[in-house]
């Protein structure tokens, strides 16, 4: 028997505001920030935006885990979960599946 996951899903209206809060984030800039790494942010960011950052990645976890009718996926295989990838020796890019398509205010991030 495969164990029940410990987080149940969250009430529509919880996930609407946690919607909200992520595109007042995204508003200020922040997917931007997001998108230029790690290694930037953590030189650039003032702590009060680290936080902001933080708060952000804590709302996108929720929206994945706890709220399914926000997080709308495509099969795997489709050309909407392609996306380039660096992953031959050489460091060219190369074209690999996703897995998913998210719609609405969360994006995957990419681990590359």
């Amino acid at each position: 028997m495969v164990p029940r996951a410990l987080g149940k899903a969250l009430e529509a209206a919880e996930c609407k505001t946690i919607d909200a809060e992520m595109k007042t984030l995204e508003a200020s800039g922040l997917k931007s920030d997001l998108d230029k790494g790690v290694d930037w942010a953590k030189a650039n960011l003032a702590g009060s935006r680290m936080e902001q950052v933080k708060v952000y990645l804590d709302l996108r976890e929720k929206v994945l885990f706890r709220c399914p009718r926000l997080v709308v996926a495509t099969p795997a295989g489709t050309s909407a979960g392609k996306k380039k990838h660096k992953n031959n020796a050489d460091g060219e890019a190369t074209e690999g599946d996703t897995g998913a398509e998210v719609t609405g205010s969360f994006k995957p991030i990419s681990n590359r």
